[in-house]
């Protein structure tokens, strides 16, 4: 089999080259381990130089991606010349897109162009994309999404949302996110000793993106109150933060800022109680949160907001789930959480996801 992935470099704030990261890293190199021909071609919005990089990993698994900006609009016919030419000497068998209205649109346009089938993967609700909120934007969206052969969703709620929208593909299948392998539970004190905290104090964890909207105020708050309680509580934040946040002045705040990918299972396993935030919008509602397959990889007790397909993954641990705006009930289970109390739920890895999409593929292209 021969597959064309068209997603972007950079995903929550990871480098799907550099870190090995995420979906449309792990599932790609699973399937070219399994003998799938994978080549990955793709736009870096971050980068301000003008370059295009590729990265041979080996006979079967090819990454191309150009660099696209304000200031550099010629990346896009670079990627476009790249992988037109790519296509005519060797037509895929299936054209998998992704990542953003750029990729999935022009994936479309792409398929119908060289007469490919394309499947479409939907990694979040893209239509809370700034981009895809822009009128002509939003249209090509949905147009693009509608008339994919295959659809791929990550959560139940967002095969739900695209359906009652009118855009879903004929055919649908949920295939949430998961875990690395390299996420597994570490020495507390590793991380601990970098930050200059003690085995005896209690942490809790607020890590990755530090908005409004995964309910950073909520925690600050939380973190006053518990601190009236407990002398040797400290909060550790990492991530980036949006312009608009000041964090108040406080020497038991520690802000670590982003962590190298390889060293996150060692924060997780550093934290005693690892806070969860989403809030009930067009993000929250329809996501599969990263940070809580790698949490419940790394054996780190976390409580996290009742939200969207998290209520689902959580049914049967309502002590690992708090009301989304009552803090006094995340109080309530912080607390119970730094007593002792902690779930055992078994991880989800990427492998076993990337089973899944193998059988799709195979379906798609019988």
């Amino acid at each position: 089999m021969n597959i064309v992935f068209l997603t972007k470099r950079y995903y929550t704030n990871k480098d799907l080259i550099l870190d090995k990261f995420g979906r449309y890293y792990e599932i790609p190199f699973f399937l070219a381990n399994k003998g799938v021909r994978v080549n990955i071609f793709g736009l870096a919005y971050k980068e301000k130089r003008r370059y295009k990089v590729s990265y041979f990993f080996n006979d079967n698994f090819n990454i191309d991606m150009f660099s696209l900006n304000l200031k550099y609009f010629l990346g896009y016919f670079l990627f476009l010349r790249k992988l037109f030419l790519f296509l005519k000497g060797d037509k895929p068998d299936l054209l998998i897109t992704s990542g953003d209205v750029v990729h999935i649109f022009t994936g479309f346009i792409v398929s119908k162009l060289f007469g490919i089938n394309y499947l479409v993967d939907l990694c979040d609700n893209i239509e809370s994309y700034p981009l895809t909120k822009k009128f002509i934007f939003n249209k090509l969206f949905k147009y693009s999404v509608k008339r994919a052969t295959r659809g791929i969703v990550v959560s139940n709620n967002l095969k739900k949302y695209i359906n009652e929208e009118g855009y879903s593909p004929d055919k649908v299948y949920v295939i949430g996110n998961a875990a690395s392998r390299k996420f597994i539970k570490k020495d507390k004190m590793i991380f601990r000793r970098k930050i200059g905290l003690s085995l005896s104090d209690k942490v809790i964890g607020f890590v990755g993106s530090l908005y409004k909207n995964r309910d950073l105020e909520e925690v600050l708050h939380l973190f006053d109150k518990l601190s009236l309680e407990y002398d040797d509580l400290y909060l550790l934040l990492a991530g980036t933060f949006e312009n608009n946040i000041r964090l108040p002045i406080n020497d038991k705040m520690i802000f670590v800022g982003n962590i190298d990918h390889n060293d996150m299972p060692y924060l997780y396993s550093s934290i005693d109680v690892l806070i969860i935030g989403l809030t009930p919008d067009g993000f929250g509602s329809f996501c599969y949160p990263q940070k809580l397959c790698e949490a419940i990889a790394c054996e780190v007790p976390f409580v996290a907001a009742s939200v969207g397909e998290v209520n689902e993954i959580l049914k049967n641990h309502p002590n690992s789930l708090y009301k989304y705006g009552d803090i006094n009930d995340l109080y309530l289970k912080v607390v119970k959480k730094l007593s002792g109390c902690h779930c055992n739920i078994k991880p989800i890895y990427w492998e076993h996801q990337a089973e899944q999409v193998l059988m799709v593929l195979k379906e798609a292209t019988a």
